[in-house]
């Protein structure tokens, strides 16, 4: 009925998104109270995005959190936290995070290619999460330097890196750091 309701509401393409998030359809049923839905928080996060970015970015729903650099892809319904207010922002800490993707050259380096440089792994799934981790690391240094305000906000839904990550976190820290590292 969800995504029916959906459909009704907001097209085909949030209802196909609702259906695939499974995940996210059962944790919204289970924290009901605590749930917010991209529908809701979408005017005001295009406008954040915007003052971001200096560019309109489409926002779109989908089963996980991505961009392809035009558009923000997010989960149509976030229920990972304790209640609705931080579910917001859990959605705007997420959607800067793809924006400083955008911004801070995760795509679009001429000496890396993202896909290749994952397949020289043998496991490509655990490579990929170790550079998303990482590079998370880096955007959000970056983000320090430049929200501060909203670098402390991403720590305070994130908490405190693995002990693991401290070398790495400090050089990724670095002004200077960048994706090839």
């Amino acid at each position: 009925l969800a995504g029916l309701d959906a459909y009704d509401r907001q097209g085909g393409q949030l209802a196909m998104a609702m259906l695939r998030d499974l995940d996210g359809f059962c944790a919204a049923r289970e924290y009901a109270p605590a749930v917010a839905r991209l529908a809701e928080v979408e005017p005001r996060l295009s406008l954040f995005l915007h003052g971001l970015s200096g560019r309109a970015l489409a926002l779109g729903a989908g089963a996980f959190a991505h961009t392809d650099t035009e558009t923000i892809f997010l989960p149509a319904q976030l229920a990972a936290l304790p209640s609705a207010a931080d579910n917001r922002r859990l959605y705007r800490v997420t959607a800067a995070l793809l924006w400083a993707q955008t911004h801070y050259g995760t795509f679009g380096s001429a000496r890396l290619d993202i896909g290749s440089a994952l397949a020289r792994w043998a496991d490509r799934e655990r490579a990929l999460r170790w550079f998303t981790v990482l590079e998370a690391v880096r955007l959000e240094a970056n983000i320090g330097a430049d929200l501060p305000g909203l670098a402390a906000e991403i720590a305070v839904l994130r908490g405190p890196w693995p002990d693991a990550l401290s070398n790495a976190a400090s050089r990724l820290a670095r002004s200077d750091a960048t994706v090839e590292q």
